[in-house]
């Protein structure tokens, strides 16, 4: 995707998903921690989508609404990114436009 951007000259896209693509994998190694907050996970959760919503080029979007008083307890870390992932691969790709919303709540 990255490449395709920079066939097209497209630097402020580019510029967009490496941040991403940073804030996805720092957050994903989490410091060797195998057990993060749910903060974290939504945060990499966010940084996921907008790489999707500028591969699908606007098609998909995205929405959290996470409850604040959660937001410090503890889960596995990458627990909720395969939803999103499985919502945009089985959900929004299989329909005819290709268009949707995936909301985290």
């Amino acid at each position: 995707m990255i490449n395709w951007m920079a066939q097209k000259n497209e630097t402020d896209n580019i510029r967009s998903v490496v941040q991403s693509m940073s804030s996805f994998y720092r957050l994903t190694l989490s410091r060797g921690q195998d057990i993060v907050s749910i903060g974290d996970e939504v945060r990499m959760c966010e940084a996921y989508m907008e790489i999707q919503r500028r591969r699908y080029r606007g098609r998909i979007l995205y929405e959290a609404e996470v409850d604040g008083d959660i937001l410090d307890c503890l889960i596995p870390k990458i627990t909720l990114q395969p939803f999103l992932e499985n919502a945009i691969v089985h959900g929004i790709n299989e329909k005819e436009d290709a268009r949707g919303v995936v909301i985290l709540f």
